[in-house]
């Protein structure tokens, strides 16, 4: 099935989103892509249930040579249109990142809303 979901996503929509990003079963079952195109999410993300992904959004990584993980998002997260996300970062339950926003490196605290730059 994760196969099968795999590349109907890449193939359909241009996006890659990895079955191993998500929590568990519920987290991708609850998770809501309103409009699914060219989402790339790391393998090594972590996403909670009840999460909004627009398009354009990327979550990754920034290599170095220690450490190569992604963000974890918490519950009830909220990613507009274009944002990204790059780093080992937590973001916090409830927080809203905004359209085109650009996470670097930080963490967000929960229920907060991140637009711009917050690095």
């Amino acid at each position: 099935m994760k196969i099968i979901r795999k590349f109907v996503i890449q193939g359909i929509y241009n996006s890659e989103v990895h079955p191993d990003s998500f929590s568990s079963l519920q987290a991708i079952s609850s998770c809501r892509l309103p409009h699914p195109y060219l989402i790339i999410i790391h393998r090594s993300a972590s996403i909670q249930t009840d999460t909004v992904i627009f398009h354009n959004v990327t979550i990754g990584v920034i290599e170095n040579n220690t450490l190569i993980t992604a963000a974890q998002l918490g519950e009830k997260v909220y990613i507009g249109t274009g944002a990204t996300i790059l780093g080992h970062l937590t973001i916090g339950n409830n927080a809203k990142i905004g359209a085109n926003a650009l996470i670097i490196k930080k963490n967000t605290p929960p229920a907060a809303t991140i637009v711009g730059l917050y690095k």
